[in-house]
């Protein structure tokens, strides 16, 4: 299970970029999905994914406003339009609610997102 912060934030970005939201637990197994593991589920990876999150981005912020709970809204940022949200973010911007659905919009936005990651399974 253990996914790499250091992978969550380029794909963080990538979201942020493209106007994108994902859910936390989608963006978490997409990654391990990515790394082999074939039974990653959404909701084993959701809390942990918040924690990469915070890590890499040094906590709540635009960028990391792109990923959401079921709400479709980021955990704590309060609502919006506020400093804590991307200028561009809104509810009427794609929602990713599927691990798969997500990695066919990675891989034809950002072919070869995955090319170096640094998370693993086992």
């Amino acid at each position: 299970m253990p996914v790499n912060n250091a992978d969550v934030g380029p794909v963080v970005q990538l979201c942020q970029q493209h106007h994108q939201r994902v859910r936390y637990g989608v963006l978490g197994a997409a990654i391990s999905t990515r790394v082999g593991n074939p039974n990653a589920q959404p909701q084993n990876y959701a809390q942990a994914t918040v924690a990469m999150i915070n890590a890499f981005f040094g906590g709540i912020g635009p960028a990391a406003s792109w990923v959401v709970e079921e709400t479709g809204f980021p955990t704590g940022y309060g609502a919006p339009p506020n400093a804590n949200f991307d200028p561009h973010w809104s509810t009427m911007t794609p929602l990713h609610n599927t691990v798969a659905g997500f990695l066919v919009w990675l891989d034809s936005t950002a072919p070869g997102w995955d090319a170096n990651l640094q998370s693993t399974y086992p």
